[in-house]
């Protein structure tokens, strides 16, 4: 066994991670070490070899090839060297090949009992609007059984409550168009954006500047993660640069660029699993207001259209486009938050100021009283 690992992604499936090994077989046929449930691969599709020491993956003499990105397509007994950073495709299903990390076992689940499995990831989830989600989720597939089924033990649990999860948390991005926008909901946790319809991108950017696969954003059952995929004019997050394969963690109102298309990520409850409170959004838009950059009207009229679709305003006026950039939305959040505290350490003075001013009424009083029986009993 190698120390190469292969990350497995199949549309609508849960990405998964697979130690390479000599003689593993990919297709659809169930005595594969690889099983895929992809109508377009063979049922024996491909096998990894080895070739003086090196691993290849070899086409069996499947129909539709084995795909190499950026690389060519196999047919049957044509072979391609495996390293970190290969990818290939069967059918609509990709492989990546990765380095072995040493925080996670064999068969590329998180070992249990540390602070990266699975089942402490979603013990940290339980509260706000997330763990009502997981708890029904819990009950709804343990309570038949008049057992209780721990997170983080039964696999399928753990999958059905990720899932349950991410509609709860209802992610999507907002692609930011001067003429008209648009809004994808971010469904799956493997979320692939990219311009090449072969890769079924989940998110398909029609501009010359996008890669092929450009980024993807992945969900680990309580936070999001931006990715880019060795992109040829690279992902931006907000003004950042990121580096390649190596994934960032997202936030609710964070503004995104890939290559020369500028998105804006929107979640709505945060990594905490709280409702993010409707008063940031109500900040933003007086913030914009302000600094007339929507109107009066404008400002009515995203925020209807956004109650009636359960959208965020900044949403809306992104969308509509010719109206504000997601730059000025982002700035507008972050003026809306600064205000917040602004306020509150307001209110905290003025508290404070009110109590001197109550004890000084009272020590008044007090002396007052002293000074007048003084005068009386003197």
């Amino acid at each position: 066994m190698s120390d190469l690992k292969l990350r497995i992604i199949e549309p609508g499936q849960a990405a998964r991670e697979v130690s390479l090994d000599e003689g593993m077989t990919f297709g659809r046929h169930p005595d594969n070490r690889v099983v895929l449930g992809d109508p377009r691969a063979s049922s024996r599709h491909a096998v990894v070899v080895r070739v003086d020491g090196v691993f290849h993956v070899e086409d069996a003499g499947s129909t539709n090839k084995t795909l190499i990105e950026d690389g060519p397509d196999l047919s049957k007994g044509e072979r391609f060297e495996l390293k970190p950073g290969v990818a290939f495709e069967i059918g609509e299903s990709r492989i990546e090949v990765m380095g072995a990390s040493p925080a996670t076992s064999p068969e590329g689940n998180p070992p249990s009992g540390e602070e990266g499995s699975r089942g402490s990831t979603w013990e940290e989830a339980r509260s706000g609007g997330v763990s009502s989600a997981l708890e029904a989720t819990e009950s709804s597939v343990s309570g038949s059984s008049g057992m209780r089924t721990v997170v983080g033990e039964d696999a399928n649990l753990s999958e059905l409550a990720r899932r349950e999860s991410l509609r709860t948390t209802r992610a999507r991005i907002v692609v930011v168009n001067e003429a008209h926008g648009e809004i994808v909901d971010v469904e799956v946790d493997d979320f692939l954006i990219g311009r090449r319809k072969k890769y079924s991108p989940h998110l398909l950017l029609d501009d010359e500047a996008v890669s092929g696969r450009h980024a993807r954003i992945s969900y680990d059952g309580r936070r999001f993660f931006l990715e880019d995929l060795d992109s040829t004019n690279h992902t931006y997050l907000r003004d950042e640069r990121l580096g390649p394969r190596v994934p960032r963690e997202i936030q609710s109102d964070t503004r995104i660029r890939f290559a020369s298309v500028e998105t804006l990520f929107v979640t709505d409850v945060d990594a905490q699993g709280h409702v993010i409170p409707k008063r940031s959004y109500d900040d933003a838009l007086t913030f914009l207001e302000r600094e007339r950059l929507v109107t009066a009207s404008q400002r009515a009229e995203a925020c209807a259209m956004a109650e009636a679709e359960k959208r965020h305003p900044g949403e809306i006026l992104l969308r509509q486009g010719h109206i504000i950039t997601a730059d000025q939305w982002e700035h507008a959040i972050e003026s809306g938050r600064l205000q917040q505290i602004i306020d509150s350490r307001t209110r905290g003075a003025g508290m404070k100021t009110l109590a001197w001013v109550a004890f000084a009424f009272i020590a008044l009083a007090v002396i007052g009283t002293l000074v007048f029986k003084e005068q009386i009993f003197g």
